[in-house]
């Protein structure tokens, strides 16, 4: 234990801590290893993003190797799918097939609305 380790961030993360620890299932894979805790009268907006945290561990979870190479590939770039296929030596088809068939646009909206949701935290001051 740290000295001097106190204060409501520190209790949240406990807290936060505490709830994937009890949340983690010994047969099968945790649904999501990222959790946030909100002091004061958001609580609603983290469940909304703990939400949306295991909604989008379940999209990764079900990506196969290939999905997740172009997946990775593509949203690491930036790049557009004819680019992504030429630095992959594939065709953009394959590309937009593995993007959407590993729901890649709903990973996508969902991560944009998590760091958006971050950012309006991140300005509120109390």
């Amino acid at each position: 234990m740290a000295l001097g380790a106190d204060g409501p961030g520190y209790y949240k993360a406990r807290e936060a801590i505490e709830v994937l620890k009890k949340s983690e299932p010994k047969s099968k894979t945790q649904a999501s290893d990222i959790r946030i805790e909100i002091e004061d009268d958001r609580n609603s907006v983290a469940v909304m993003l703990n939400t949306i945290f295991a909604l989008m561990a379940v999209i990764q979870n079900n990506w196969s190797e290939r999905q997740r190479e172009i997946i990775l590939e593509f949203d690491k770039n930036k790049c557009s799918q004819s680019e992504c296929a030429e630095r992959l030596d594939i065709s953009q088809s394959s590309v937009q097939r593995g993007l959407v068939n590993g729901n890649y646009y709903a990973y996508k909206e969902a991560k944009d609305t998590v760091n958006n949701v971050l950012k309006e935290i991140g300005e509120v001051r109390v």
